[in-house]
């Protein structure tokens, strides 16, 4: 008797932590607590891969992975896109992320609209850390054998961090494009 009590007890208390699986494009609107935010359709992995814009001697790469199941806040999981980039403007390298590690996605998210074709990440560039702007990609399907997938990418500014009195303002100039549709790799 005493053991089957205890083996209730333990399963209820697993039930209460049992965690919830809600489809990543609810995440916006959703508020289940200690829920995974999960890519059920596996949409995010079209965008996964290297893309690349390119114009003479100006090119921009955006190298994009997904992870399972990340850690977010307040107990929530989600899978998530992270990315990295290098833009090089008239043969200048202006800056480039490609080689940081894991732990340092300066392009992160998983705001996935409705229609599954516009992801929302947060973007981040190491020489303007007070700088904090969103990246919405459009997803453009291939139109046939020779016309790769392409994404649309427009960038903006969502705000600048608190800066201390007499230090200097930091620069709000984007070292990448605002806007540029990239082609798959």
């Amino acid at each position: 008797m005493k053991n089957t009590v205890l083996i209730f007890l333990t399963l209820i208390t697993l039930c209460c932590k049992a965690q919830t699986i809600v489809p990543l494009t609810s995440q916006a609107t959703d508020d289940t607590p200690n829920a995974y935010y999960k890519d059920l359709g596996n949409d995010l992995n079209k965008f996964i891969g290297t893309w690349i814009y390119q114009n003479g001697s100006t090119i921009f790469t955006v190298v994009f992975e997904k992870s399972i199941k990340m850690y977010m806040l307040d107990g929530e999981y989600s899978d998530v896109i992270s990315g990295w980039y290098k833009y090089v403007e008239n043969g200048v390298p202006k800056v480039n992320t490609l080689l940081m590690t894991a732990n340092k996605e300066l392009i992160f998210g998983s705001s996935l609209s409705d229609d599954k074709n516009r992801l929302v990440l947060i973007f981040s560039d190491p020489g303007r850390p007070a700088v904090s702007s969103n990246l919405f990609i459009d997803y453009i399907e291939s139109t046939g054998f020779g016309n790769p997938p392409k994404i649309e990418c427009n960038l903006y500014q969502t705000g600048v961090s608190h800066v201390m009195e007499g230090e200097p303002a930091p620069s709000t100039d984007f070292r990448v494009p605002l806007h540029s549709i990239l082609i798959k790799q």
